[in-house]
């Protein structure tokens, strides 16, 4: 969306690169996971993570190989695509997903680059993820849209 901004939706490319990636929050603390504590779980072709947010409540996000983007995005398909890659593989995996949201509120997406022929047009630039993400795992867009602003000042 905000390349649009600059670029006029003209992208060289987009590139697949081959995972999809979810999140969702638990109205509940799980059980086994410190109050403070953000974990995860890497193995090959996944990772898993979740953490205590205000209220209680938990964050989930994962990020797992895939061959080809996604057709369906509905919460259903996330919820059949976790279960085939996550259950039974041990640590609180099982019951991150026995608290799948019933309202179906989840965040289901590929996982894509934008290839395009410039970050800026006149007064807009693209800063933060629209920009440098470092990578969906670490994330700090905010952190890098503030160094961007800074840098650009």
């Amino acid at each position: 969306r905000h390349t649009r901004l600059v670029s006029d939706g003209e992208f060289r490319r987009v590139l697949f690169r081959s995972s999809h990636t979810s999140a969702y929050v638990i109205d509940r603390p799980i059980e086994g996971l410190a109050p403070d504590a953000f974990v995860s779980m890497s193995a090959p072709g996944f990772t898993a993570a979740a953490y205590p947010i205000r209220g209680g409540r938990t964050a989930t996000f994962f990020l797992h190989r895939a061959p080809t983007w996604l057709e369906d995005r509905s919460a259903a398909a996330c919820r059949r695509e976790l279960e085939a890659t996550y259950r039974g593989k041990g640590w609180i995996l099982d019951q991150l997903l026995d608290a799948f949201p019933t309202d179906g509120n989840v965040y289901f997406d590929d996982v894509g680059q934008i290839d395009t022929l410039r970050w800026s047009e006149g007064r807009v630039v693209m800063v933060g993820d629209a920009a440098a993400c470092v990578s969906l795992m670490a994330g700090q867009g905010a952190s890098l849209a503030m160094f961007s602003a800074y840098a650009l000042a």
